[in-house]
């Protein structure tokens, strides 16, 4: 942002607030610049957000964990063939 052709404010986010004191005397002009992120979003991260690896083992494990209850349960099992209504006395 530009106030009378000097640089007042500069920033990379237009969702954080600003106060400036100028004083003016009389007409001021107030010139603003927005320019595209797209370099900033093509520039690689540093490192990643979620090691892959580790979030497969941690999906992993609580699937064994979930599963290791239901293990030590009786399975359902009917047990016998299916019959039909007409054979059912």
């Amino acid at each position: 942002m530009w106030v009378d052709g000097i640089r007042r404010l500069d920033s990379d986010s237009m969702f954080v607030a600003h106060d400036l004191y100028i004083e003016l005397d009389g007409s001021a002009m107030l010139a603003l610049c927005f320019r595209s992120l797209t370099p900033a979003l093509a520039a690689k991260c540093s490192r990643a957000l979620a090691d892959p690896a580790g979030v497969a083992a941690d999906i992993a494990q609580r699937a064994r964990h979930t599963a290791r209850p239901y293990a030590r349960q009786v399975s359902f099992d009917p047990g016998g063939r299916p019959v039909a209504p007409s054979e059912v006395a």
